[in-house]
Formats: structure tokens, sequence, C-alpha cells
């Protein structure tokens, strides 16, 4: 289900209006495989629709007609078929291989031109910076400002990824803090994020450490049911007889309920 972000909604006379946008394909976005490209092109050959071979590829109908656009711009560009072939073959017209290498040139040109900004803000006086590019000197100064931000961003991104994130061992500090959350029915997400480990691993943690206990008869299955909330499933004879048990006394609230 996808969420609307904040330019989803625009206000009117009778309140916001909200556009609901559609989920993207599973596929969106990630890189063609060969078998994929193998696929397309005899779905191509075949005669199949944009639309057709997207939900085959689990892609939109846009991105099959893009990549188609791409190729065939490329082949038509080093002269290996001509632009008529181009459209017999690929089901696109003309103008749409025209646009897109226009389109695909100017990309590039701005592509390049971005680089050379860069290098010019990092080696050159603004003055000349603004002379070069034509702009004025909050707009350079502006993109510095970003450039910096994100720099700083990506810096603090990879001293993130270095930190330990709470792997390793249990100790018997951390195993005292999860069973008392646990007992205070502190949610198991809530638990992972504050002692830094996945929501699996500390799951499968709470499980031993009530095992533990039941196997030691430190703790009953009653108890621990009371205490923790859990059905520890590993200590299968007792746990069968105390959800026989269990099974029996919600059958009875529910007749009495129903009375």
């Amino acid at each position: 289900m996808s969420v609307a972000n904040a330019n989803d909604f625009s206000s009117s006379e009778d309140g916001p209006e909200v556009k609901i946008t559609k989920p993207r394909p599973k596929r969106h976005g990630k890189t063609w495989t060969q078998e994929e490209k193998d696929l397309l092109f005899q779905q191509i050959e075949e005669g199949m629709t944009f639309a057709e071979i997207a939900k085959d590829h689990e892609r939109t109908p846009t991105a099959i007609k893009l990549y188609i656009l791409k190729y065939v711009s490329g082949k038509v560009s080093s002269k290996e078929i001509t632009l008529q072939e181009a459209t017999e073959k690929f089901h696109v017209s003309e103008d749409d291989i025209v646009i897109f290498k226009e389109q695909e040139e100017t990309r590039k040109a701005n592509a390049q031109m971005a680089k050379e900004f860069k290098k010019a803000v990092k080696t050159i006086d603004i003055e000349e910076v603004m002379k070069k590019f034509s702009m004025t000197k909050e707009e350079v100064i502006s993109f510095k400002e970003k450039e910096n931000i994100k720099k700083s961003y990506q810096k603090a991104k990879k001293s993130a990824k270095k930190e330990p994130k709470g792997k390793g061992r249990w100790s018997k500090e951390d195993d005292e803090i999860l069973l008392e959350k646990v007992s205070d029915k502190v949610p198991v997400t809530v638990i992972a994020n504050e002692l830094c480990r996945k929501t699996q691993s500390v799951d499968k943690r709470v499980r031993i450490l009530l095992e533990r206990k039941i196997l030691s008869n430190e703790l009953s299955c009653h108890d621990c049911y009371i205490k923790y909330g859990r059905i520890v499933d590993s200590v299968i004879e007792e746990n069968e007889k105390f959800r026989e048990k269990l099974t029996e006394l919600n059958c009875l609230l529910k007749d009495l309920f129903l009375k």
C-alpha cells in the first residue's frame, strides 16, 4: 500500500483533495537481467503490447517502452538498423526515437555541465564561476552550502555503517534488560531498536531464555504466560497441557459472555 506524501494534497474550498498514487511494480527501477532482455525481445517479435509485456516483467509499460527506445536509438546511431526497420520491428514511432535521442543528448550535456560546475566551484573563485556559468553570487553560495550538507550527511552515513549494531554474544546484562522489557509488555520492535539488534534476533533470544527457565523449573508454563505473555513452543509436553487448559478457559469465557 502506497502512502501519500505532502505533495499529494492540494487545498480546495471543500477541503484537501487527496491524489491516490498507484503502488509501483515489484521490479520497478531494478537492473535488467539477460534473461529479461531475451524474453522482452521474444515478446516484441510475437507482437505483444507494452502493457502485456509489463505485466510479465513486473514493470510499468513506460519502463518497457523506454528500454526499447534506448536499445533502438543505440542501434540506429551505430547504423546497425535503419529508422524504418526499427519502427517496424520494435513497434515504436520515428518521432518517439528522435525525441528520445534528443532527450538523451540533453541529459548527457546537462550531466557534463553539472560535473564541470562542481569541479569549478571547488577549484576557482566565486566571481569566475558566476561569469562562466551565468549565475548570481547567491546561487553559487547556495549550491556550495548544499554540497557541504550532502558531504557531511554521506560522511555521517558511512561512519554509522562502521559502528557495531549490537552483533555478537548476548551479555547477562542484555538478557536481564530483555526479560524486564518483555515482562513490561514492551513490543519486540521497540526492544530491538533500544538494544540495536534485529527483531528476529530479539524474539529468538526471548524464547531461548524462557525455555531455559521452564526446563530448569524456575518458571512454569502458566507463570511464563502470565508474566511474559509467551507460550514457549520448545517445551512440548507441558505446553500442550497448558494450551488445552487455556483453550478450555477461553471457551468457558466465551460461553459466559454469550449468555
